[in-house]
């Protein structure tokens, strides 16, 4: 068995390859309408409604509003994610906000809101670029925030006023107080640059609040702020793509692929075609089986692939993966004695799991780590594939038998 062993090297790909148009502007119970831009280059900031249902304003529980973290959310387009908390929950209609580029213009943006009916709150998270707008340090932000800007934040409100804006490490974070009808609530809204390769990403997130329940506004921050982040592997996929990442790992796949099984805890099966040829993916967890090099990644093919030949071994990094994972392509054949050609790619899981994408081409006998093996698309399903190591409540106990491929 030849062996090649080198450092996985992707091609980038623009995030506007093969976009279409995918705009949803999410509500939770107010009419919308996207303000107006200042400038063709102006980043929209779309307006931040609060739940209609909870005026007048809730009595606050003796010990403050529960605060219980149920595991995490992740954005269906997989580029970003933050803490699911219990009685806050996304609108049954819009559940999330999708904007793709479209004509000239180069804006990019996601976000999703969560809204609490019972304690009058809400939270509104979302990231965006333009590069036609260009924010260098949070000083930028500080003069891009002016008055106007923020009036497109805040337009379903009766009123409003900033009370205050200040530098927090890396964050910008500036106060409101905002009037609807004849209640009065807190606003915060906490900004910060996410620099990915040569893209500026703005992350903002939103929080609402009543007015007398302003521990409240300290309690969200502090709970959702260090675990709102940005995951850039997403980042080499088109943003309509569907998204794998309740079991402990993600992964993107084109929008004309199939599930046609897995559920979170057991392996995933997805089919799709490659031009004429039919491609399946199957990915998922093990636990206990942590590689510990090159020759344990080469067990795991022949575990878990039934006539299986090893043709090239890549390593791969990943920033979220526990030390060094394999790239291993491989030839085999089905129980009829059809060839298939494979790529697998094992990602070590900070959680002590093997976190494994494996794909196979029908009908093919070649090598595809190979120059020109796999297709663009192939290769973006693999630059998206990373552990999701800190989200493990997401998780039921992942199939403890590994599953062999026939």
């Amino acid at each position: 068995m030849q062996s090649k062993k080198r450092k996985l090297r992707w091609h980038q790909t623009g995030l506007a390859r093969g976009l279409g148009v995918g705009i949803l502007i999410l509500l939770l119970a107010l009419p919308a309408a996207l303000p107006n831009m200042l400038t063709p280059s102006s980043i929209i900031l779309t307006s931040t409604p609060i739940d209609d249902l909870a005026r007048p304003l809730p009595v606050v529980p003796a010990g403050g509003t529960p605060i219980l973290p149920t595991g995490t959310y992740f954005h269906r387009t997989g580029i970003f994610s933050l803490p699911k908390l219990q009685d806050w929950e996304l609108p049954a209609q819009t559940p999330e906000e999708l904007v793709s580029p479209v004509g000239n213009s180069t804006r990019m943006r996601a976000g999703t809101m969560f809204s609490n009916s019972n304690a009058a709150s809400v939270i509104h998270a979302f990231v965006e670029t333009d590069s036609q707008v260009k924010f260098a340090s949070l000083d930028d932000l500080d003069l891009y925030y002016t008055p106007e800007i923020l009036n497109g934040a805040w337009a379903h409100y009766s009123s409003w006023r900033e009370t205050g804006r200040q530098r927090q490490n890396d964050q910008f974070v500036i106060n409101f107080e905002l009037k609807f009808e004849e209640s009065t609530y807190l606003g915060r809204q906490i900004s910060r640059l996410q620099q990915i390769g040569e893209q500026t990403w703005l992350m903002v997130m939103r929080l609402v609040v009543p007015s007398n329940n302003p521990e409240l506004l300290e309690r969200l921050q502090f709970i959702l702020l260090p675990q709102y982040r940005m995951w850039t592997e997403s980042l080499s996929t088109p943003l309509e793509w569907n998204t794998i990442s309740t079991s402990g790992y993600l992964i993107r796949y084109p929008l004309d692929w199939r599930r046609a099984d897995g559920s979170v805890g057991r392996p995933y099966t997805l089919q799709g075609k490659m031009g004429a040829q039919s491609v399946t993916l199957v990915t998922m967890g093990q636990p206990g089986t942590l590689l510990t090099g090159e020759e344990s990644a080469r067990a795991w093919v022949t575990q878990n692939v039934s006539r299986s030949e090893i043709k090239t071994v890549q390593t791969v990094n990943r920033a979220n993966a526990f030390g060094e994972g394999y790239f291993i392509s491989y030839t085999s054949s089905d129980a009829d004695g059809n060839a298939r050609s494979g790529a697998v790619m094992l990602l070590n899981g900070a959680d002590g799991a093997v976190y494994s994408a494996n794909l196979q081409i029908a009908g093919s006998n070649r090598d595809l780590l190979a120059e020109s093996g796999l297709s663009a698309d192939i290769q973006e399903i693999f630059e998206s594939f990373t552990v999701t190591a800190f989200a493990q409540e997401n998780r039921a106990v992942p199939t403890a038998t590994p599953t062999t491929t026939p």
